[in-house]
């Protein structure tokens, strides 16, 4: 379990915790765990994932970035105790000591220069997606998603957690052999609007409809999936027949 802080202005404005499996996203959208309302902010702008090997932050294509430490980051980064990720003027913390509630936070003041943030929405965001809480928490639990080996493996796995992992490692949940394959090659998240593949590190890439995957992409019904020999059919439907939405 990891403690994350999301802090403005050197103030906390957020404390969250995460257990193994579990991961927040960070933007603009109501969607997102950690809405930031502003322009300069993408929609979909990182991700923050708690793995068995650590805690992943992906930058999700953003626009005007995402820093660790004063230094912008591309595609996956591994985070360590104490650092400080920056998305304009907020800041989301790993906290040295995880069970020391009471530690102060300290913050360099040269990370406001990157990105100037105008947060006056910032609430109202906050507001708007508290109203649209549940409507998206019923849908994200309405969704059932299936990956099928179609090559490298046999049956059919399901994506009952909030965070897959597969690559070379046997630790992940899905094993992909191939000397070119990463221990962790990407991991499939289970978002509010749907199932994401997030490409981690790999020299092998992992493909979608055979086209590279070295981000972040949504996954659709049907799609295939190509790591080494292994082959998946990504498939969502409904998890019952009253359930919130459409599938895919």
């Amino acid at each position: 379990m990891i403690r994350l802080l999301l802090v403005f202005e050197g103030e906390v404005q957020k404390e969250l915790t995460l257990s193994k499996g579990q991961g927040v996203n960070i933007g603009r959208k109501s969607t997102n765990e950690i809405v930031i309302d502003n322009a300069t902010v993408s929609g979909k702008h990182a991700e923050v994932q708690c793995l068995e090997k650590g805690i992943l932050l992906t930058d999700l294509d953003s626009k005007n970035g995402t820093f660790v430490n004063r230094t912008r980051i591309h595609d996956a980064y591994w985070l360590q105790k104490g650092d400080v990720v920056a998305i304009g003027k907020h800041q989301i913390v790993v906290p040295k000591d995880q069970k020391d509630r009471s530690e102060p936070v300290e913050l360099d003041s040269d990370t406001d220069k990157t990105i100037i943030l105008d947060t006056r929405n910032y609430n109202s965001a906050a507001k708007k997606k508290a109203a649209e809480q549940s409507e998206s928490v019923g849908a994200r639990d309405a969704m059932e998603g299936i990956l099928y080996f179609i090559a490298g493996g046999n049956g059919e796995v399901r994506l009952d957690r909030n965070i897959v992992q597969i690559g070379k490692d046997g630790g992940n949940d899905i094993e992909v052999k191939g000397w070119a394959v990463g221990a962790t090659a990407f991991t499939i998240a289970r978002r509010p609007d749907g199932y994401y593949l997030n490409y981690i590190k790999s020299l092998a890439k992992p493909r979608v409809n055979n086209k590279k995957v070295k981000s972040s992409v949504k996954l659709n019904n049907f799609d295939r999936i190509k790591l080494g020999g292994t082959v998946l059919e990504f498939h969502c439907k409904a998890s019952h027949p009253y359930s919130i939405g459409k599938s895919g």
